[in-house]
Order: C-alpha cells, then structure tokens, then sequence
C-alpha cells in the first residue's frame, strides 16, 4: 500500500511537470520556432549588419609631414634648419666681406649681439657650410641651448649621421630644456627659450610660404586612390601640416559631407607648434610653478584660439571612425590629442600606412610603437591596430 501512495504521488507531479513544459514558450526567430538553421540564420544576418555598419563608418585620416616628403617637397627638420641658419648668417657673412661690422639689422643678431667675432671668419671664407658652422661652434656658449642642439644636429646630419629627421623631435627639444629650467624655476632662461622659438615659428612660417609657391594640383594617383576609395561615407581630413599640399592636390575628391580641418594653421595665418603632452608627470609640475610665461608654447592654449579643435571634438564622439595614418609620425608633441582619438570608445581600428626605405626596411613597427604610447589601455592598442598590410604603402612622387 505504501509503495502504491508513492507510486501516485511520482505520477501526479510528473504529469504536473509535463504541463508546465507545455505551456512554456519555445524560443522563436521570426514567428518560428528556434532550430539549428535558423541560428545560422541570425548569425548571417548579425554578419551582415555589422559588415554593412563598418563599411559606412566615418574615416579619419592623419595627415603628417611624411604626406608632404611623399611629395618630394623639402619639409624635412634638415630642410628648414638648412635655410634658417644660412638665412640667419646670411646678412652677417654679407656684411664680413663688405668689411662692416656697424650694422647689426639681422634678427638673429639683435637677439644674440656676442654671438659671432669676426675672428671666426677669416680662415673659413671657403669652407663648406658645415664646416663654417663646426668652427664656429665653439664661439657659441653665450647663445641660447636650443639654438646650440640645432647646429649639433645640423652639422651631425651634414655628416650622414641620422640623429633627428622629424618635426616633432624639434618640439620635444624644446620641453626638454622647458622641464630642465622648471626644476630650477630659472624665469630668465625660459624667457630666452620662448624668444628664440617663437623667432624659430617666424622662420618655418616664411620657409613654408616659400614651399608653397610651387606646389601644384597635380595629384599622385596613390592618394586619389586612397581618398577616393570610401565614397559614400563621411570622410575627416586631419591635416597637421602647414602647407596646402591637400588643399590644391585632392581637396576636389572630398564629398558635400567630408570636411577638412588644417588643425596646426596654415602658413598664411597663425600657426600651432609646441608641445601637446599633458599627460606627462612633468607637465602638473611646470603648472605649478604658476608662471604662465612656461605655458606659452603649449598647443592646448593655442587651440583655443579658433574652433578647428572643436570641429574635430564633435566628429570624434557622435559615431564610429576608421583612422588611417599618412605620414604621422605620432609623436608624443601631439600626445594629448592623440590619445583622444585613439582611446575613443568610437575609435574601431586604426590603420597604418607605411614608408619602406631603399634598404626594404618598412617604418611599420616604429609607427605602432609610437602609436603605443598613446594608450593608457594596452588591450584597447592591440585591439584596434591594423596588422602589417604589404598594401598600404606610402605613395611616392617620382623625382
């Protein structure tokens, strides 16, 4: 009798059990009941979507001073500090073979009125300019530091030695001797640094417009390619050079939608070049000082002098973005803005276009090392740089 009872009691809550089976829902894909095939359904269709959102995702493309050295334009560091010095020289060796050493209207001189005895010239009125300038070296500890590691690397690179090649090493110079004053909170030599680099901005603003007059709108048929490649998708030029190489050459190919920012000026107006890393520890250490005169050259104060930075800002945090990198070096003199597109939740991968030298060497890893230091999240950096793509190459103009 006891087994009987048990034996019923199993039966009714079975039966109980079969009926809440019943009447619960299947899951269901489009009305129909969920079966294998119509996973593989909605995975295809989940495929295709976020295929079809990548495709029509904004690409933003950081143009540097490689886009324009592709170009075959003289816009290396080398370039510039060739013309600067002998600019600077120039009316001072003019007025050594006039004889006349009573009128001192060279800028350079105004600022540095001990920097040249007219001893110094006499046994090199034939030597090259690189050796001028190593004779004369040691002449020049009254001058300013920054202008002494510009003759080093002058003169180094005149003798095939590869010490300094892009323009933000030029920058990074500069912090580097702001930071050294900073600790000594020595005000006067800051004072002197910020008149020779703003003497410098003066120069690469007049050595640019010079450039300038010779480029054409003849573009290369690598980069057509390569602007012209999204159509139908918004495209963001981020040009941080100071020439109208993009303007004349391809500024045709963009959209209606497509926007161009020159975010570093132009040649013909104002002109950011500084130093943009405020993630440094160094840097909270210069703010405290509370003296703005060490602020001065900062871009993120520069910035704020029009709304090129703004644009930018309301493009980076609306929708996803492709980045693609043309001859940026990312260094870390543009740090803080950098990071800002690159650690974007927006941000979904980035893109390196890469230089291979005559050796076959490809500047690939240099670049994604570089790009590495923007990242405060590493796992974020291995998730969004492209791999090594033999096809994204640099075009080159042909000499």
């Amino acid at each position: 009798m006891l087994l009987l009872i048990f034996w019923m009691k199993d039966h009714v809550e079975n039966k109980k059990a079969l009926r809440r089976r019943k009447t619960m829902r299947r899951p269901s894909f489009e009305g129909k009941p969920l079966r294998i095939s119509n996973i593989y359904t909605l995975q295809r269709k989940n495929i295709k979507l976020q295929i079809a959102i990548y495709l029509n995702m904004k690409h933003l493309y950081l143009l540097g001073n490689g886009f324009d050295l592709s170009h075959k334009f003289k816009t290396s560091y080398f370039d510039f500090i060739d013309y600067y010095l002998k600019e600077e020289f120039s009316e001072i060796i003019n007025n050594y073979k006039k004889g006349n050493f009573t009128t001192k209207t060279n800028v350079f001189y105004s600022i540095y009125p001990n920097i040249i005895d007219r001893t110094y010239f006499t046994p090199f009125r034939n030597a090259s300019f690189s050796e001028f300038l190593l004779n004369l070296r040691p002449g020049m500890s009254n001058v300013t530091e920054l202008f002494s590691i510009l003759i080093d690397y002058y003169i180094s690179k005149s003798n095939n030695q590869n010490l300094i090649k892009n323009w933000f090493d030029v920058e990074q110079e500069f912090y580097n001797l702001l930071t050294k004053y900073a600790e000594k909170k020595n005000n006067e030599a800051v004072a002197t640094l910020n008149e020779f680099f703003g003497h410098l901005i003066t120069n690469l603003k007049k050595y640019i417009q010079s450039l300038s007059q010779n480029i054409t709108s003849d573009p290369l048929i690598g980069y057509t390619s390569i602007f012209t490649k999204h159509k139908g998708t918004q495209k963001i030029i981020l040009d941080f050079n100071y020439t109208p190489t993009f303007e004349r050459k391809y500024a045709i190919f963009l959209d209606q939608n497509d926007i161009y920012i020159p975010i570093h000026g132009r040649y013909d107006t104002e002109i950011i070049f500084g130093y943009g890393d405020e993630m440094d520890s160094k840097y909270s250490q210069i703010e405290n000082i509370g003296d703005n005169t060490y602020l001065k050259y900062f871009k993120s104060f520069q910035y704020f002098n029009d709304t090129k930075y703004d644009q930018l800002r309301n493009r980076l945090h609306d929708s996803s973005y492709i980045v693609s990198i043309i001859g940026h070096s990312c260094g870390l003199s543009d740090r803080l803005l950098l990071n800002e597109i690159f650690e974007n939740k927006y941000c979904q991968d980035i893109n390196i276009y890469h230089y291979t030298d005559n050796h076959g060497k490809s500047n690939y890893t240099d670049l994604a090392m570089n790009i590495s230091r923007h990242f405060k999240d590493k796992s974020q950096l291995r998730a969004k740089i492209k791999a090594f793509d033999i096809n994204q190459i640099l075009p080159q103009a042909n000499l």
